[in-house]
């Protein structure tokens, strides 16, 4: 799908699309910092807007073109090889790298979930802070690496 996709688009459209990811990813940075720094020591504000949380996350992911073009160098080519040398190479190519991308992340959040409740407001408030600062030095990093 990749390749199909990017050799029917513009050039231009993954400058575009790259821009527009990393653009995204320095907004939620700095909206998650603002959201950090106005959070009081004794309150559970963090504990609010899981959905939205899971709406933002879903955005990053739609607009991060680093997919497109790992399916489309690399990925794609490896597993039409595989497929013709040999079919289950293929399929556990692509098997355990959607069990390990999938997985990783799951394990993440479960992780993050059990401890959250033990912290102290004060030390959410910094890992909130310190991931939105990750995510704007991230999305500068893309907006450089695409304009």
């Amino acid at each position: 799908i990749a390749i199909s996709v990017l050799r029917a688009m513009p050039e231009r459209w993954l400058t575009v699309l790259g821009a527009v990811g990393g653009g995204l990813i320095v907004g939620l940075g700095l909206w998650e910092i603002r959201q950090a720094a106005s959070r009081e020591d004794d309150g559970e504000a963090g504990d609010q807007g899981t959905g939205q949380d899971m709406l933002r996350g879903a955005a990053v992911n739609l607009t991060n073109p680093h997919p497109w073009v790992f399916w489309a160098t690399a990925g794609a080519p490896l597993v039409i090889v595989a497929w013709r040398d040999e079919q289950w190479r293929a399929v556990a190519f692509l098997g355990a790298f959607y069990l390990m991308l999938v997985g990783s992340k799951l394990g993440l959040a479960v992780v993050i979930a059990g401890i959250r409740h033990r912290l102290s407001p004060t030390w959410r408030r910094r890992l909130a802070l310190t991931g939105g600062l990750v995510l704007v030095g991230g999305g500068v990093v893309l907006l450089t690496t695409f304009l």
